[in-house]
C-alpha cells in the first residue's frame, strides 16, 4: 500500500464507503495503536504531524460545515491512526540531500552521502533498498547499479537489502567486504577504529576480507546467519566469528513467558534454539536425566542460559557462533 492509497482507504473509512474488510482493517489498526513500536528521528515526527493536523483541520472545517452529524470521533482516529502509521508516510518523504554530491570514480558516476547531523539518515537506493546512515559515517553509492549492486561505507550504517538474487549487493567497508541476497544488517566500519563489525538482523551473509599483498589464495569467507557477528582485527587480519551481544528473538514463544514444570532440559534447549535461531550443541545422553522447573520471562538468550545452567549444575561457553553446554549429567538420586 503506498502513500496515496493509504490516504484513500483513510477518507473511505471517514465517509463510511470503505468495505467491510477494510472497516475490519482499519479497526485492527486502531486497537492495536498503543503496542505499536514507532521508531523515527525527532524532525520526521514533528514534519509528519504537522502535515498531519493541517488535512484533519481542513478536514473538519469542511465536513462539518457540509455535514451537521459529522463524526468528529472519526477524525481524531484518522489522526491517531496516521501518526500509529508514520514509519509508511516517512517511507514517501524526500531523501535528505545534506552532503550528497556526485564524485568521479573509475567504476562510473558515485553518489557521495555524509551524515553531519545527530540523528541516523535514512538513503533510499534505486534497487528498493535502504541504508540509515549514522551521524558521522558516509556512504557512497551509484545513481544506477549493474551486474553487481555495489557500495562503500566509512563508518556504520544499517541496511535493509532488497532481493534480487540476480543481482548480488556488495558492501565494501575498509578491508572487509560482505555480500547478501537480501536481509538486513549492521556494519561498523570506522577509518580510525583496530576493527569491523558486521552482524546479521534477518537472513544470511557472507564476508571476506580483501586480499592482502601477493596473496595467491582467495581469502576466507565467513557465513553469518541471524544474531551472530563477525569481530574482524584490521591489524592482525584475524576474522572471529561471535554470537551479537544482545541476541533477538526471530521466533516468539507461544506465550510471553517459557513456564516448565518437570520438563526435559533438551526441550528447553531446543525451545531456544527455535526462538533464537542459535545453535546450542549438547550431549544428549549427558543431561538425558536433567529435567527442570522453571518460568522465563524477559530474560535474554544469556540470561536464560544462566539460569538453565545453574539449576543443572552444566556450564555453557560461546564458540564460531553458536553455544556449546557442558554438563556431567544430572543426579536423579
Amino acid at each position: 500500500m503506498d502513500a496515496k492509497e493509504f490516504d484513500s482507504l483513510l477518507e473511505r473509512y471517514n465517509t463510511n464507503t470503505c468495505s467491510a474488510e477494510e472497516q475490519r482493517l482499519v479497526d485492527h489498526w486502531m486497537n492495536n495503536l498503543q503496542s505499536q513500536d514507532i521508531d523515527l528521528p525527532e524532525h520526521a515526527r514533528d514534519a509528519i504531524k504537522k502535515k498531519i493536523w493541517v488535512k484533519i483541520d481542513n478536514q473538519v472545517l469542511a465536513e462539518s460545515s457540509a455535514k451537521p452529524g459529522f463524526s468528529y470521533w472519526k477524525v481524531a482516529a484518522a489522526v491517531a491512526l496516521l501518526v500509529s502509521c508514520s514509519v509508511l508516510v516517512y517511507r514517501y518523504l524526500p531523501p535528505a540531500t545534506t552532503g550528497k554530491a556526485p564524485v568521479s570514480m573509475a567504476e562510473g558516476d558515485f553518489f557521495r552521502f555524509t551524515n553531519t547531523t545527530t540523528e541516523p539518515v535514512r538513503v533510499p537506493l534505486k534497487d528498493g533498498s535502504t541504508v540509515v546512515v549514522q551521524p558521522g559515517s558516509e556512504l557512497r553509492y551509484p545513481e544506477t547499479f549493474g551486474k553487481q549492486r555495489e557500495v562503500y561505507l566509512s563508518g556504520e550504517a544499517f541496511f535493509e537489502i532488497a532481493r534480487d538474487p540476480a543481482h548480488p549487493f556488495l558492501v565494501h567497508a575498509n578491508e572487509l567486504t560482505t555480500r547478501v541476497l537480501g536481509t538486513s544488517f549492521v556494519i561498523k566500519a570506522y577509518a580510525d577504529r583496530k576493527e569491523i563489525v558486521v552482524s546479521v538482523r534477518t537472513g544470511k551473509v557472507s564476508v571476506f576480507p580483501k586480499s592482502a599483498p601477493g596473496q595467491t589464495a582467495p581469502p576466507e569467507e565467513i557465513i553469518l546467519t541471524p544474531n551472530q557477528q563477525v569481530v574482524y582485527q584490521r591489524q592482525e587480519r584475524i576474522a572471529q566469528k561471535q554470537l551479537v551481544e544482545s541476541p533477538a528473538v526471530l521466533v516468539p514463544a507461544p506465550s510471553t513467558s517459557l513456564a516448565y514444570t518437570d520438563e526435559p532440559v533438551a526441550k528447553l534447549f531446543r525451545t531456544l534454539e527455535t526462538m533464537y535461531g542459535v545453535t546450542i550443541d549438547f550431549d544428549e545422553h549427558a543431561i538425558e536425566q536433567c529435567r527442570i522447573t522453571t518460568e522465563l520471562t524477559d530474560e535474554g538468550l544469556f540470561e536464560r542460559m544462566e539460569v538453565i545452567c545453574h539449576v543443572i549444575n552444566a556450564t555453557y561457553y560461546v564458540e564460531d557462533g553458536h553455544i556449546r553446554v557442558e554438563s556431567r549429567g544430572c543426579n536423579t538420586n
